[in-house]
């Protein structure tokens, strides 16, 4: 489960609790969001993508253990802290168990907490995360900061060996203090931020220059690149995508466009459209 590191989660049926913990962390620069309710907790861990999950272990409709477990179930990789009013002895067993089931756990405190307990436990978990925002990703979009590396497709022939048939472009952020981003710590961030459409044709772009470069050095090949939903559901796509490769003698057949089937799936009647036209 893909988290965003600067947003913080908190179940903690204690609505004084929730605004504590809230003014706390938004105190020391986290994007923040509160519940008491479990339903509402699993839309918004996976809508809301938290870097970093306070909750409480006791609470009418799930208990804190049933949470670790299924926190663990849906593989979440942020931070968990339990804060909770139970006897020392559960909250250690707690502890234990999330770190069983494969979670981050900083440990468990014990109600009443202090707001320097508090504020120390989200330093901590902010100096080990990278802290991307909106602005860092505009800013890396308008600088070119954004980079395709290209991953060949081969077969093997009989007659001549190993044949490269085409490649795969895959996108990297090359940040001036983090260093090579990977995909998985900077998609959710644009996703969540309305960015991934300007994300997705950046990529394009870049790798239609990049074939129309390698065609005039006599390697021709397929390079496949992965689109947004949201370009799937623009009707204009299709043209912007057709003048770009005309633009650059890239033939139509050589740029391949990988759909997730939920993307796909969205608005099935017209992103069929924009699919047919594109084939």
């Amino acid at each position: 489960m893909n988290c965003i590191p600067n947003r913080l989660l908190v179940i903690d049926d204690e609505a004084t609790m929730c605004d504590f913990i809230g003014r706390a962390a938004s105190g020391v620069g986290y994007e923040v969001r509160t519940t008491g309710d479990p339903d509402q907790f699993r839309t918004l861990l996976r809508e809301f993508k938290p870097g970093m999950l306070i909750m409480d272990l006791n609470m009418p409709k799930i208990d804190g253990i049933e949470l670790l477990e299924l926190l663990g179930d849906n593989g979440y990789q942020g931070a968990v802290l339990v804060i909770s009013g139970a006897d020392p002895r559960v909250l250690a067993a707690a502890d234990k168990s999330g770190a069983l089931h494969g979670l981050n756990m900083l440990g468990a405190l014990q109600k009443p907490v202090s707001l320097s307990q508090l504020q120390d436990a989200l330093q901590t978990v902010r100096a080990t995360q990278r802290v991307l925002t909106e602005r860092d990703l505009r800013g890396a979009l308008k600088s070119r900061r954004l980079i395709l590396h290209y991953q060949p497709k081969i077969a093997r022939q009989e007659a001549s060996g190993w044949l490269i048939e085409g490649a795969e472009a895959l996108v990297r952020w090359q940040h001036p203090e983090f260093g090579l981003l990977m995909p998985d710590t900077f998609i959710p961030l644009a996703e969540a931020t309305g960015l991934i459409t300007e994300l997705t044709n950046y990529v394009i772009r870049a790798a239609v220059y990049q074939m129309s470069a390698w065609k005039e050095r006599g390697l021709d090949v397929d390079v496949a690149v992965n689109v947004s939903g949201s370009c799937i559901s623009d009707r204009a796509f299709p043209d912007r995508l057709a003048d770009l490769l005309e633009e650059h003698g890239v033939e139509n057949s050589r740029l391949i466009l990988e759909v997730t089937e939920n993307s796909a799936m969205k608005d099935r009647a017209g992103n069929v459209d924009v699919l047919a036209r594109l084939r």
